[in-house]
């Protein structure tokens, strides 16, 4: 009897811990407004640079608009605003001088008048209700100039004094930062995000480097102590070799979800312009309009990273292919940096308990096994293209990913609905 005890006893626990596998139920988001943008609400940021039409781009399935550069392209916007929330910029001027880092250079420059033309746009625009974010320039200030952080401490300063919804301030810096680099801005802005451009360092062939270009934001927001908002400025504004043309959507997905693995809270694409030379402008334009619509909206994949928890039930383990990859954060330096060539998060929300993967390799496939699952018949779904997987019963399961391949692994009761979310 008392045996039986023990074993119905250890039965009763293991429903409950399976039950708390498949419904973690975490939401860190629940009590957000579910029409305004992150960090305000529950809409996940994906954006784009310099949008020809911002209607074009709410079709698309982007969640905002902006920022841009021009004035036309400002009128745009801000017509626009009633289709898109937007992300508005703030051009520092005295009369009809913009400021700008060449300006900065010189150390008797009275701020006063530029600081002064920020606070008077921030009470313009305040009033418009579909600006979710501000956007500082000029862009990629320099934390080793003494003038450059002035301005930002000064200009930071009068847009929080200036708008009464207190909505964050975002500044472009390079692509080239390391998180030493960041600091000072994690310090001071709302949202962190530099370039994400692997081309741009000849690393097309090496994107495990947007690991270390996201965990660079994220260790200055730790290191500042702040709680800064990173997000991921994505590339679409070189024309890739005709090769690497034929992976556009691989490279695109990979990219962003690499990103989110390590830390980002949105995407920010730069740029929505079309160019000269660009010819793949259509095909990337509608490889990430696919991966907008797959993160957007309250039940889309960005609530899982916006307002998931994260989770330790499961391993994984690679059992065939490359361990390791490795990447030099800077051109033409001597440091090198090794990472998994697999990056993963486990994350509860609501009644999801998902494993996102990432296959950084160029060429090379890895096997995965994940062990940690219930045992008993479990369905597996990945949610970015619906595909379902073979059963697993066992607790354990294996997975070939391509390379830079990404998949988002929902785990479901064999009896659950089918497509539940």
């Amino acid at each position: 009897m008392k045996l039986f005890c023990l074993l119905l006893a250890g039965a009763i626990a293991a429903t409950a811990v399976a039950a708390d596998f498949f419904r973690p139920g975490f939401d860190d988001g629940k009590d957000l407004p579910a029409d305004r943008i992150y960090p305000a609400g529950r809409i996940f940021p994906f954006t784009g640079f310099s949008p020809a039409s911002v209607a074009a781009t709410a079709k698309a399935g982007f969640s905002m608009a902006g920022p841009v550069y021009s004035d036309g392209q400002m009128r745009k916007l801000k017509a626009g605003s009633e289709l898109l929330p937007i992300v508005w910029p703030l051009r520092a001027v005295d009369g009809r001088t913009t400021l700008t880092r060449k300006l900065l250079d010189n150390p008797n420059l009275d701020l006063e008048p530029y600081v002064e033309s920020i606070e008077k746009q921030v009470r313009k625009s305040a009033s418009n209700p579909n600006i979710a974010w501000w956007y500082l320039m000029p862009e990629e200030l320099r934390p080793w100039r003494k003038l450059d952080m002035e301005f930002l401490h000064r200009a930071v300063a009068a847009i929080r004094n200036n708008d009464p919804e207190r909505r964050p301030v975002w500044m472009y810096l390079p692509n080239h930062y390391n998180a030493e680099q960041l600091r000072p801005f994690a310090a001071e802005l709302d949202i962190i995000g530099k370039g994400m451009y692997p081309s741009q360092f000849d690393k097309e062939r090496e994107r495990v480097w947007c690991r270390w270009s996201m965990e660079s934001e994220t260790e200055a927001i730790r290191q500042a102590g702040s709680r800064s908002i990173p997000i991921a400025v994505v590339e679409m504004f070189r024309q890739p070799s005709s090769e690497m043309l034929t992976r556009v959507e691989s490279l695109v997905r990979h990219d962003i979800y690499l990103a989110l693995i390590s830390g980002a809270k949105g995407i920010a694409v730069f740029s929505l312009a079309e160019r000269s030379g660009f010819s793949a402008h259509p095909r990337y334009f509608d490889a990430y309009a696919f991966e907008a619509g797959r993160l957007g909206g309250p039940e889309g994949i960005g609530q899982i990273f916006l307002f998931g928890r994260p989770m330790n039930d499961l391993k994984v383990k690679i059992v065939k292919g490359p361990e390791r990859l490795k990447t030099t954060p800077i051109p033409r330096k001597e440091e090198v940096r090794e990472y998994p060539s697999i990056a993963f998060a486990e994350l509860g929300w609501r009644d999801n308990h998902v494993l996102a993967l990432v296959n950084s390799s160029d060429d090379t496939q890895v096997t995965v096994e994940i062990s940690g699952l219930p045992a008993e018949p479990v369905r597996i779904t990945d949610l970015i293209t619906n595909q379902e997987y073979d059963r697993t019963s066992s607790g354990t399961f294996q997975s070939i990913i391509s390379p830079y391949q990404a998949v988002c692994l929902k785990f479901n009761r064999e009896n659950s609905t089918r497509g539940e979310k």
